[in-house]
């Protein structure tokens, strides 16, 4: 059974009081007074979040290494985002955390399992953790690590339990690709944010993503990603199947992605688009893929004339990737803090004005055409 949250909040900061002494005990000798260390033999990130801001932590891996450049660097990260570290982090050196949450709402809390995970891999003897995550289970892992040194930004109610808590300006409206560089400002002593984010590395090139998926690599392909994290955030899923119909019809080639909880949306728009389309007896390519591995995903969309999606993960790494990203904003989420970083990326804000499909085909269609 959930604690309510009201309930939670105030045994957290009830906790909070009464645990301090505790705490300050418990931690390494200096844990609460110590800066960041210049000279370090082994750090961890804590990187626990969806796949865009997963992503955007990424971006600091190259910054550490420089300012680190003897450290051991291990991250503990999604399983489904393991594959966003290539290149950067030794595989073997990439943790899944799934105890660590960001989203109460959409997982399940287990305080025991999360204390069992801290416990086993506190023996690896972090000399700094950077928590990329900020929520009160992140906070609290990064503490239970036992690092000589730890940082953070938010934490929520546990955010004391960093050696140091970066203060955020509230008043100040940021991307959302920024917040990992506010964490580790003070440790590289200057802010290192990009213009323009690193790509992640594909699994697989797109000849053989278009095989594996019977496409031909020589015609052109889009992406279309239906889902989001919740379903305020979706643009309506007929309105994705007319733009699917409409781009069949023009003769690309179609494919419908999502996770393996919307395989029954990504059917739905695939269905409606072939029955829709003006092009019947060419039976146009209109594909389903769920449940892509990261890198997999990575591969397609690396070729891809564009991708259309909601406010959503894919959306980042397809902008990343130098990719034409056609993105929709239902109201829910602000374009300012969370649309796609790229040079080819157009953002529609669905509603503040009815949006026809057919103009999201043209987007598409025009941008190949040039």
């Amino acid at each position: 059974m959930r604690m309510p949250m009201p309930l939670l909040t105030n045994t957290l900061r009830w906790m909070t009081g009464m645990s301090l002494p505790l705490a300050v005990a418990w931690a390494r000798p200096g844990y609460f007074r110590s800066s960041p260390p210049e000279r370090v033999r082994r750090v961890a990130l804590v990187a626990c979040h969806w796949i865009g801001d997963t992503f955007f932590a990424t971006q600091v891996v190259p910054h550490l290494k420089a300012h680190w450049p003897d450290a051991e660097l291990y991250v503990y990260t999604k399983a489904f985002s393991v594959d966003l570290w290539r290149g950067l982090i030794p595989s073997a050196h990439v943790r899944v955390a799934r105890e660590v949450i960001s989203d109460r709402r959409r997982e399940r809390v287990s305080w025991s399992a999360l204390w069992r995970l801290a416990r086993s891999e506190s023996r690896r003897g972090y000399d700094a953790v950077l928590d990329l995550t900020g929520t009160r289970y992140s906070a609290a892992f990064t503490f239970l690590l036992r690092p000589r040194f730890s940082i953070g930004a938010d934490g929520q109610e546990l955010g004391w339990l960093y050696s140091h808590q970066v203060q955020a300006d509230g008043s100040t409206k940021r991307h959302l690709a920024e917040k990992p560089f506010l964490v580790v400002a003070p440790v590289l002593k200057r802010n290192p944010c990009p213009q323009e984010l690193r790509p992640p590395v594909p699994a697989e090139s797109f000849a053989k993503a278009c095989i594996r998926l019977g496409l031909d690599p020589e015609r052109p392909v889009t992406v279309l990603v239906p889902g989001a994290g919740w379903p305020e955030k979706e643009w309506p899923a007929d309105a994705f199947a007319h733009v699917a119909a409409h781009l069949a019809t023009a003769g690309h080639q179609v494919v419908i992605d999502g996770s393996t909880r919307q395989e029954s949306l990504c059917r739905r728009v695939a269905d409606q688009a072939l029955r829709s389309s003006a092009s019947r007896a060419a039976r146009p390519a209109v594909v389903v893929q769920v449940g892509a591995p990261i890198g997999r995903l990575c591969g397609l969309l690396s070729g891809a004339a564009a991708v259309v999606c909601n406010d959503s993960g894919i959306g980042h790494l397809a902008a990343a990737l130098g990719r034409r990203t056609v993105a929709l904003f239902t109201g829910v989420t602000d374009p300012f803090c969370c649309r796609p970083l790229g040079r080819s990326v157009t953002v529609i804000e669905a509603n503040a004005q009815p949006v026809e499909p057919e103009r999201v085909a043209e987007i598409v269609l025009q941008n190949h055409l040039a």
